[in-house]
Protein backbone atom coordinates (compact mmCIF):
# COMPACT_ATOMS: atom_id res chain seq x y z
CA UNK A 1 0.00 0.00 0.00
CA UNK A 2 3.05 2.40 0.94
CA UNK A 3 4.14 2.17 -2.70
CA UNK A 4 1.06 2.48 -4.22
CA UNK A 5 0.37 6.12 -2.39
CA UNK A 6 4.45 7.02 -3.20
CA UNK A 7 3.96 6.28 -6.92
CA UNK A 8 0.64 8.30 -6.99
CA UNK A 9 2.00 10.88 -5.35
CA UNK A 10 5.29 11.16 -7.46
CA UNK A 11 2.80 10.51 -10.87
CA UNK A 12 0.58 12.83 -9.84
CA UNK A 13 2.73 15.52 -8.57
CA UNK A 14 4.74 15.13 -12.20
CA UNK A 15 1.25 15.26 -14.10
CA UNK A 16 0.65 18.16 -12.88
CA UNK A 17 3.67 20.05 -13.69
CA UNK A 18 3.95 18.71 -17.25
CA UNK A 19 0.25 19.63 -17.47
CA UNK A 20 1.38 22.98 -16.82
CA UNK A 21 4.15 23.08 -19.10
CA UNK A 22 2.12 21.44 -21.63
CA UNK A 23 1.11 24.65 -23.92
CA UNK A 24 4.37 25.79 -24.06
CA UNK A 25 5.74 22.96 -25.76
CA UNK A 26 3.96 23.41 -29.12
CA UNK A 27 7.16 26.60 -28.79
CA UNK A 28 9.17 23.12 -30.17
CA UNK A 29 7.58 24.21 -33.69
CA UNK A 30 8.94 27.79 -33.86
CA UNK A 31 12.38 26.90 -35.92
CA UNK A 32 9.99 24.30 -38.24
CA UNK A 33 8.45 21.33 -38.10
CA UNK A 34 11.25 18.61 -37.32
CA UNK A 35 11.05 15.84 -35.89
CA UNK A 36 12.33 15.82 -32.44
CA UNK A 37 10.02 18.69 -32.09
CA UNK A 38 6.67 16.12 -32.71
CA UNK A 39 9.05 14.01 -30.48
CA UNK A 40 9.21 16.82 -27.87
CA UNK A 41 5.35 17.81 -27.91
CA UNK A 42 4.34 13.97 -28.10
CA UNK A 43 6.28 13.06 -24.84
CA UNK A 44 4.97 15.96 -23.54
CA UNK A 45 0.87 16.10 -24.25
CA UNK A 46 0.69 12.20 -23.15
CA UNK A 47 2.42 12.04 -20.21
CA UNK A 48 -0.59 14.04 -18.19
CA UNK A 49 -2.93 11.91 -20.21
CA UNK A 50 -1.19 8.35 -19.19
CA UNK A 51 -0.64 9.58 -15.40
CA UNK A 52 -4.57 10.47 -15.14
CA UNK A 53 -5.06 7.21 -16.98
CA UNK A 54 -2.60 4.92 -14.80
CA UNK A 55 -3.59 5.85 -11.97
CA UNK A 56 -7.31 5.00 -12.08
CA UNK A 57 -6.78 1.38 -13.31
CA UNK A 58 -3.53 1.00 -10.60
CA UNK A 59 -6.23 1.94 -8.20
CA UNK A 60 -9.06 -0.08 -9.60
CA UNK A 61 -6.58 -3.02 -9.43
CA UNK A 62 -5.39 -2.63 -5.95
CA UNK A 63 -8.73 -2.04 -4.78
CA UNK A 64 -9.84 -5.68 -6.15
CA UNK A 65 -6.72 -7.07 -4.62
CA UNK A 66 -5.67 -7.86 -8.56
CA UNK A 67 -1.90 -8.51 -8.65
CA UNK A 68 0.01 -5.38 -10.89
CA UNK A 69 -1.05 -2.33 -9.88
CA UNK A 70 2.94 -1.12 -9.21
CA UNK A 71 3.76 -2.30 -12.82
CA UNK A 72 0.55 -0.46 -14.32
CA UNK A 73 1.36 2.81 -11.86
CA UNK A 74 4.93 2.74 -13.69
CA UNK A 75 3.69 2.84 -17.38
CA UNK A 76 3.99 6.87 -17.32
CA UNK A 77 7.72 6.48 -17.24
CA UNK A 78 7.69 5.42 -21.21
CA UNK A 79 7.23 9.03 -22.12
CA UNK A 80 10.22 10.38 -20.63
CA UNK A 81 11.76 7.47 -21.96
CA UNK A 82 11.10 8.00 -25.43
CA UNK A 83 11.72 11.64 -24.76
CA UNK A 84 15.20 10.93 -23.81
CA UNK A 85 15.59 8.16 -27.08
CA UNK A 86 14.51 11.07 -29.29
CA UNK A 87 17.22 13.33 -27.87
CA UNK A 88 19.58 11.08 -28.39
CA UNK A 89 19.13 9.14 -31.74
CA UNK A 90 17.08 11.57 -33.23
CA UNK A 91 17.82 13.83 -36.18
CA UNK A 92 21.02 15.81 -35.71
CA UNK A 93 21.48 19.63 -36.75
Amino acid sequence: MLTQILLSLFFVGTGIAAALIAPMSFMAFDSGSKGLAWVLVGAVLAYPALVVLTQIVSWFLFATHRGGSVLVSLVPLVCPVVFAVGLLFGPKR
